[in-house]
């Protein structure tokens, strides 16, 4: 605009010229003369309005440039500014205000736009408000160059014509008047930029404080190539690293498992991926599909592993182009090893529902052999007295008895398993029989093994049957003898602890043995389950101690590598009452009286018939329920005691024992079973029972019983004496 009214002012001068060429010489002279002042003025004054207007622009460029976050944006117009301003030191020449009087806006300038690359945003937006005093310094210096020609100028053409000046002044006012409004455009337009400033200002200062504020959760955004440009609190509380020290580094260098990182690049290598940096391995899938969730292992400053869930999602611009990836972890390590937890004990549960069943099984086996048993052992006794010493006969009758007793052996353990076998309960010294246990053991034990016995302070008293516990722990420390065939270190360790504020006593067994697989370790309590050769074990000796331990309330667990050896656990309820005397070894016994035997098998019948005989009682038998109530609805008066068997098919041993004291309230039974649980038997006794035998039972068992029971029959309540009655030969 400024050039074509350059142009106008020629033309009209020129017009001018031609309407006076009659005017003389000196006007002439004086006219050219002043036309060429007024181009020299005039190109002095366009020189001074192309430097306003480049300062403007420069200005201009410098604040866009700051205001941008596009890299390339950014270079455009920082190239521009040099450009622009290297054209504007040229226009400052003298007679303008010259490059120094520039500088300091320059510096300003420049301070802005390195600012600016170094990411420090804000502090740019600062600096550019710092320079705006400076630069309106510039403008106004050059302002007044600027109004300076205009006023030469003015002078100039005034000299020429009224109309010439009139013309002057009026293009003069336009030119103030477009000043003016460019100035007042310029201002408001900065102050509205300045305002959209500070309101993006305020809401990246409120996001910021969103994202810090989720502590629970790691909010990471990085560039396209992996680089770290945002890192809320939560990460740094997760990963232990400080937002300033991962800025612009990699996530991959810091905190990920390295050989987690080389197996994830291996299954992506194999998908087709191309991998060519680290952090492919987490964006290679969000570059081409919405999200990527995968559970990693971070390594935190500190060193510590924890399991993280991480979603990683790529971030694009208004444009549609990746502008990076956006990753939110959270802490799964405790839901980890929760789950971990309450799957080992489902494991456990489901381990011990299959033992229990097990048991049940081998407690329903042993019943019908201890059956077998008792007329096996009752015979072998009887007939162990029909021969001489020296009889052949008598060395066969010893072999079915120790052959009878093997097998009792084994079905002791059997029930010891399914918790149903003999079990007295009286408080004993545990420690006294950890003792005895190891003095046994150390005359058995191979030299090779050093036995270690470390008990705890105190003497623990615990309840229940410490030839039981004896047969425990023998059989945990001969399978930890097997399991170190080249030698090793045995300990049988003690100490008291407190479980739910109950006392317990924790026995360990430890070896340094072979150690046990985990598929072997899932199965090692199972009836009949052995890795030895056979002929080597029948697999019971685990199985009852286990069930043994049950049976004392208590529990046995193991703990074992392969390589690094086996450590069982026993833990017992204690009890803090003494224990009793140990009573003196009967002698020889006989009896009389009447014995009703009841019981559905007849070898037991008829063996325990003639071991009462022997001892001189006289005996009735009943092959059941029905049976044994009419026989001793005939003769309540004679029979003394009544041997009841437990388990029978029709009437049970407990409702035949109802309906026997509905006839007779003072009636003295024994119960007799090789299938009966530690629990029910003080039932059965605190209902009335005189007293209880487990099959097999030899001839001083089976008299002790029957002994016992007529003696505390007779102190509660005397009865007259029992007539004699025949014995029932065998077979009837």
């Amino acid at each position: 605009m400024t050039l074509s009214i350059s142009r106008r002012i020629f033309l009209a001068f020129s017009c001018v010229i031609l309407l006076l060429g009659a005017q003389g010489l000196a006007t002439a002279l004086h006219l050219r003369s002043l036309m060429a002042e007024s181009q020299r003025l005039g190109q002095a004054t366009d020189d001074a309005q192309r430097l306003a207007d480049l300062l403007n622009r420069t200005h201009t460029e410098v604040a866009i440039l700051v205001g941008s976050r596009n890299p390339v944006l950014m270079d455009s117009y920082r190239d521009r500014f040099r450009a622009d301003w290297a054209r504007l030191e040229q226009l400052a020449a003298p007679p303008g205000p010259g490059p120094a009087g520039l500088a300091p806006l320059k510096e300003a300038y420049d301070q802005a736009i390195q600012l600016q690359y170094q990411f420090a945003f804000e502090m740019a937006q600062q600096q550019l408000a710092a320079a705006v005093p400076r630069y309106e310094a510039a403008a106004a210096l050059v302002a007044r160059g600027l109004d300076a020609a205009e006023r030469n100028k003015a002078r100039a053409l005034r000299q020429a014509s009224v109309h010439a000046l009139a013309e002057t002044v009026a293009l003069g006012l336009l030119a103030v008047a477009t000043a003016l409004f460019w100035a007042w455009y310029l201002q408001r337009f900065f102050t509205d930029r300045k305002r959209a400033e500070a309101a993006l200002a305020a809401a990246l200062h409120r996001l910021e404080s969103v994202l810090n504020s989720a502590t629970q959760v790691a909010i990471i955004l990085t560039d396209p190539q992996g680089l770290v440009q945002l890192f809320n609190r939560g990460a740094e509380l997760m990963t232990g690293w400080k937002a300033v020290e991962v800025v612009n580094r990699r996530t991959p260098e810091l905190w990920h498992d390295p050989d987690e990182l080389r197996q994830r690049r291996q299954e992506l290598a194999g998908q087709g991926h191309q991998l060519d940096a680290l952090f492919d391995v987490f964006s290679a899938r969000p570059r081409v599909q919405q999200a990527e969730r995968r559970t990693w292992t971070l390594i935190t400053r500190e060193g510590e592993r924890r399991r993280i869930d991480l979603v990683i999602t790529r971030v694009d611009d208004l444009q549609g182009a990746l502008m990076g990836f956006l990753g939110i972890a959270t802490d799964v390590t405790q839901q980890e090893a929760t789950a971990a937890s309450l799957h080992q004990q489902e494991e456990k549960l489901r381990h011990s529902q299959k033992l229990e069943a097990v048991g049940q099984l081998a407690g329903g086996v042993a019943h019908d052999f201890n059956n077998m048993l008792a007329g096996i052992l009752g015979s072998a006794e009887l007939l162990a007295g029909a021969f001489p010493e020296e009889d052949p006969r008598a060395k066969l009758v010893r072999v079915i008895a120790n052959a009878s007793q093997r097998a009792a052996d084994l079905t002791g353990k059997l029930l010891s398993f399914s918790r149903k076998g003999k079990l007295i309960s009286t408080p004993f010294s545990l420690h006294r029989t950890l003792q005895e246990t190891l003095a046994l053991l150390q005359r058995s034990i191979d030299r090779s093994i050093e036995l270690r016995q470390e008990l705890g302070p105190g003497d623990p008293m615990v309840v229940g049957d410490p030839s039981q516990i004896e047969n425990a722990l023998l059989n945990l420390c001969i399978n930890a003898r097997d399991a170190m065939p080249d030698g090793g270190v045995l300990t049988v360790r003690s100490e008291i602890v407190d479980r739910a504020g109950s006392p317990f006593v924790n026995v360990f067994v430890t070896d340094t043995g072979t150690g046990i697989p985990w598929e072997i370790r899932q199965r090692i309590f199972e009836p009949f389950f052995t890795t030895k050769p056979q002929g080597k074990g029948t697999g019971l000796g685990l199985a009852a101690a286990y069930g043994i331990v049950q049976a004392h309330h208590g529990t046995l667990e193991v703990e074992s590598e392969p390589g690094r050896g086996t450590t069982f656990l026993i833990q017992l309820p204690l009890d803090s009452r003494a224990a009793p005397p140990v009573p003196a070894e009967p002698g020889p016994r006989r009896g009389s009286g009447v014995v009703l035997v009841v019981d559905d098998e007849e070898v037991v019948r008829t063996t325990t018939a003639m071991l009462l005989g022997s001892a001189g009682y006289d005996v009735v038998l009943a092959a059941g329920g029905e049976e044994a109530l009419r026989l001793y609805q005939q003769q309540p008066e004679r029979i003394s005691v009544v041997l009841l068997d437990l388990i029978m098919p029709g009437i049970s041993g407990k409702d035949t024992f109802q309906r026997l004291r509905a006839l007779a309230p003072s009636v003295c039974v024994v119960f007799t079973s090789g299938f009966a649980s530690e629990r029910s038997v003080p039932d059965l006794l605190a209902n009335g029972v005189c007293g209880f035998l487990h099959k097999p039972f030899t001839r001083n068992e089976l008299l002790e019983a029957v002994e016992r029971a007529l003696a505390g029959h007779a102190a509660a309540d005397p009865a007259p004496p029992a007539q004699t009655v025949a014995v029932v030969p065998p077979g009837t």
